[in-house]
C-alpha cells in the first residue's frame, strides 16, 4: 500500500467521509502513522464524529480552515513529518483554498498539489515515509459524466485506484 493513491468519489452524503473516518482508526491501531486533513470539518464536527465513532479519537487530525490564510505552507510543514497515510477529504476544498489564498489559478494549485504529493509518495520527507494518500472526491454531476475540470489533472496522476467497496483490503 506504501506510495499509492486511492480515491473515494460519491455525491454529498454518499458516505464517503464516514468510510474515511471508520479506515483511518483501523490503520492507526494497526501501526500506522495516519493524518486526516479536512478542509471542510471544524473541531465541533469532529467532537460529533468522535461522539459517533469514538475509535477516530486516535487519529491525527488537521483542520485546514485554521490555515486558509497560509494552507501551504501549513500542509507543507505537516506532511513533512512523514506519514504512512494521509486522507484529504475533500481535495476540492484544498485546491480552492490555495487558490484563494495565494491568488492563483486553478492550474498553478494542482501543479503545487500534484508535486507535494509526488514527493511524499516517494518519501520525501523528513521520516522517509512512503506516503499513501486516501481522497474523498465530491462528484456533484452525473455519474457519467466526468468530475469537475479542476479535478480531471488530479485524477490523471492517481497510479492506483480504489473503490469504496476495496478499503477491506487495507
Amino acid at each position: 500500500m506504501h506510495g499509492t493513491n486511492m480515491m473515494l468519489a460519491g455525491g454529498p452524503g454518499s458516505g464517503k467521509s464516514t468510510i474515511v473516518l471508520d479506515m483511518l482508526p483501523k490503520l492507526t491501531l494497526q501501526g500506522m502513522k495516519v493524518l486526516f486533513v479536512s478542509g471542510e470539518m471544524d473541531e465541533i464536527a469532529h467532537y460529533k464524529y468522535c461522539k459517533r465513532m469514538p475509535n477516530f479519537a486516535c487519529v491525527q487530525t488537521l483542520f485546514l480552515k485554521n490555515y486558509s490564510e497560509n494552507v501551504k505552507e501549513a500542509l507543507e510543514h505537516v506532511f513533512n513529518e512523514g506519514y504512512d497515510v494521509i486522507a484529504i477529504d475533500s481535495i476540492a476544498e484544498v485546491l480552492e483554498m490555495y487558490k484563494d489564498a495565494y491568488r492563483t489559478t486553478e492550474s498553478a494549485a494542482e501543479f503545487w498539489f500534484l508535486n507535494l504529493q509526488d514527493q511524499h509518495k516517494k518519501g520525501g520527507n523528513k521520516n522517509k515515509y512512503y506516503t499513501t494518500f486516501v481522497f474523498a472526491i465530491p462528484q456533484t454531476c452525473n455519474p457519467c459524466d466526468a468530475f469537475s475540470h479542476f479535478q480531471i489533472p488530479v485524477l490523471k496522476q492517481l497510479n492506483h485506484f480504489h473503490t469504496p467497496f476495496e478499503t477491506n483490503q487495507l
